[in-house]
């Protein structure tokens, strides 16, 4: 090769290494690994999905070895084609593929963290859901022993407690009163039930719960003495 073509041959590459490295925003340079908006060229710290189930592809620039990992707990959104759904090991620049379930709910957000050694860069998963400024009851049917005590249902909401109402069915009007204290706190519907004196009977109510554009209802089942839940 000559002189002449080897110096051509040197200022392509060195041409191309800079694009490349100008394409990289400075945090993602800093640590070695990150995720940059493809329509923007800005540094992608917040993904958002739709309600539906789908899949997100999510372009990754690493100079080397790294891991992606969810957040723990999260099950509505995995990496495709793993063995551990919310653990991904990549190497350099490269597509990772998320897949996310439908969202019955309202909004819900986790974390995605890479980590190239002692570096991380982290990406918010954000998806829409159906019941935006509703109530996703995730525990609808609740047994709670005779002795009583305060108990909780799990719900997902952005609802405050001021903008609900409680009402309480009881399926024998003559024992009616034992579930008082009715709120909402640290996403739980939260009661108070009495003890259940009866020695024979378990009894049932059904607490409603109505807000603005719609409303749910929780099942409440209360055994007696000796009886086993």
């Amino acid at each position: 090769m000559t002189d002449m073509k080897r110096y051509i041959v040197y200022m392509v590459l060195s041409l191309v290494a800079a694009v490349s490295c100008e394409q990289l925003p400075d945090d993602v340079k800093i640590y070695g690994v990150g995720c940059i908006d493809p329509e923007t060229g800005a540094p992608l710290h917040e993904v958002f999905l739709g309600v539906d189930p789908g899949e997100y592809q999510l372009k990754v620039y690493a100079d080397g070895d790294f891991t992606a990992t969810i957040e723990e707990g999260t099950e509505w959104i995995r990496f495709s084609g793993t063995d551990d759904p919310r653990l991904f090991a990549g190497s350099g620049d490269m597509t990772i593929s998320l897949v996310y379930d439908i969202n019955k709910g309202i909004p819900r957000t986790t974390l995605l963290t890479l980590e190239r050694g002692t570096n991380v860069f982290e990406v918010d998963l954000v998806q829409d859901g159906i019941l935006e400024g509703g109530i996703d009851f995730e525990q609808k049917n609740i047994s709670v022993p005779s002795v009583g005590g305060q108990f909780g249902a799990k719900v997902m909401t952005k609802i405050r407690q001021e903008d609900l109402s409680f009402e309480v069915v009881y399926d024998d009007m003559e024992d009616s009163g034992w579930i008082t204290g009715l709120g909402l706190k640290n996403n739980f519907i939260t009661f108070d039930v009495k003890a259940n004196l009866s020695d024979t009977r378990i009894r049932h109510a059904v607490i409603k719960v109505s807000y603005a554009g719609g409303n749910g209802q929780i099942q409440v089942s209360q055994f007696y003495d000796g009886c086993s839940m």
